[in-house]
């Protein structure tokens, strides 16, 4: 089946304008660096055909498909029985060679200790912290999302934060 090339210049703009973002924020939910890349290419497919809503901010929109393909992969069987958590995140794009070796590596050090941290918080903590401070929604449009309350956002994005500074203080103690 051949797609409209209308379609597959859409995909592309999008692609290009938005995928580092969507791939990380599918990777963070997901725990899995290539299962999250898997559904990132999946929702620049999905959406490739279809415009956001009238007056709908394009990041948001697509950061909502995302987060929604995460939650079919996570409800389908495959999920249940297969899936082995990871804490390999590939964070290449994040390389910064001015730095010099010894920060380069405590960087490195620092990001695994917050991505094991991000990883002993439950589903919703997740979810909850990743869209309110990686992609900087407000407190209603997370709870739009999630269909939530505001204030059982703020509750779980409490709980969050302060699950996030025991793990992370723990790890520097340690």
């Amino acid at each position: 089946m051949r797609k409209d090339p209308k379609a597959h210049a859409r995909e592309a703009t999008l692609a290009a304008t938005h995928r580092d973002g969507i791939a990380r924020l599918c990777r963070l939910v997901l725990g899995d660096a290539e299962l999250g890349e898997d559904v990132c290419q999946d929702v620049f497919i999905k959406v490739a055909a279809t415009p956001p809503p009238d007056g709908a901010d394009e990041r948001r929109w697509l950061a909502r498909v995302a987060i929604n393909a995460c939650h079919d992969v996570r409800r389908g069987r495959w999920w249940k029985t297969q899936y082995r958590r990871t804490d390999e995140f590939d964070e290449s794009f994040h390389e910064n060679d001015s730095r010099g070796p010894e920060r380069c590596l405590l960087d490195a050090e620092q990001r695994e200790r917050i991505h094991a941290a991000l990883g002993e918080l439950t589903e919703r903590q997740r979810q909850v912290f990743l869209l309110r401070h990686f992609e900087g929604w407000s407190t209603e449009e997370v709870a739009e999302q999630l269909g939530l309350s505001a204030g059982s956002i703020k509750t779980h994005l409490f709980r969050a934060i302060t699950a996030l500074r025991d793990v992370l203080n723990e790890s520097e103690n340690e």
